[in-house]
């Protein structure tokens, strides 16, 4: 349970809105009827620089999954669903007394993949990036200290044997790391990639989201203990410099290069290049 700060928001703030207060021209992702999901998109539906588009029940992106009720896991299985990518670190894993109580059958015949993207207790990172978890601004910086971990993750990505389910704690900011990764390396129009970006990181403004926070101040990690609303003008000045963050980041990024050198197979890069087309 990571909140992702950045240094100028002050304290925890967790976005509640009934909308997600988007214009009609953008790209929407479509979120399947899983019962209990949370900040859950289908990543079908995109255009791709070579005119063609992304196909759906191939890639779903969510929260954590805990959240989904015995019918919910049902109607996963039921879309095709086979394996899990659990991003989060391990102090953010299992179950609470808040969680809806499921039976082990409702996993029988998925695959659940634990593949962090960094190391919590990493002091260096934490000075370079800490500040800025819940931004594109550090997704470089992330890869740089940790490109073993990022590699683990495109693996169990492009192995997986059916389609396959990514998620952090709240579905917003490493999911939408991993996934804009994901879309740029198979050719996704950029504005598209902003666009999903951008639902996803209202989307998690329906829940809770994180339940820790990383003080920069302080170098800890802490409980969230107080909800703060922000204010639409003030959900809308983050969003827009974070879409400016990620198209800088997808202008000056071959992501194709990137992967292959940390260490991804050529092989690999084949099938995680087509995995959504």
């Amino acid at each position: 349970m990571v909140e992702r700060r950045h240094p100028s928001e002050g304290s925890l703030r967790i976005i509640c809105f009934d909308h997600l207060g988007m214009g009609s021209h953008m790209y929407r992702l479509t979120s399947p009827a899983w019962d209990g999901a949370r900040n859950l998109f289908d990543l079908g539906g995109l255009p791709t620089v070579e005119g063609n588009t992304t196909q759906s029940g191939r890639i779903w992106r969510s929260a954590a999954p805990e959240w989904l009720t015995d019918r919910g896991w049902s109607q996963a299985r039921r879309s095709g669903l086979r394996r899990v990518i659990d991003l989060r670190n391990e102090k953010e894993r299992g179950r609470t007394l808040e969680h809806p109580v499921v039976s082990a059958d409702s996993f029988a015949g998925m695959e659940f993949l634990h593949v962090p993207t960094e190391d919590p207790e990493n002091a260096r990172f934490l000075a370079d990036w800490g500040s800025w978890l819940d931004h594109p601004a550090s997704w470089r910086g992330n890869v740089q200290y940790f490109p073993e971990k990022f590699v683990r993750v495109f693996e169990g990505i492009a192995s997986t044997p059916g389609p396959l389910l990514v998620h952090c704690y709240g579905g917003r900011d490493r999911t939408s790391m991993i996934t804009s990764m994901l879309l740029l390396l198979g050719g996704v129009e950029l504005v598209a990639i902003a666009d999903t970006y951008e639902q996803a990181f209202r989307g998690a403004g329906a829940h809770r989201g994180h339940g820790l926070s990383y003080v920069p101040e302080t170098g800890t990690w802490v409980e969230a203990s107080t909800e703060v609303t922000w204010t639409p003008h003030e959900l809308d000045a983050a969003v827009r410099e974070r879409r400016d963050a990620l198209r800088e980041w997808a202008q000056s990024t071959d992501m194709g290069e990137l992967l292959l050198a940390i260490g991804v197979p050529p092989s690999q890069l084949v099938q995680l290049e087509q995995i959504l087309l």
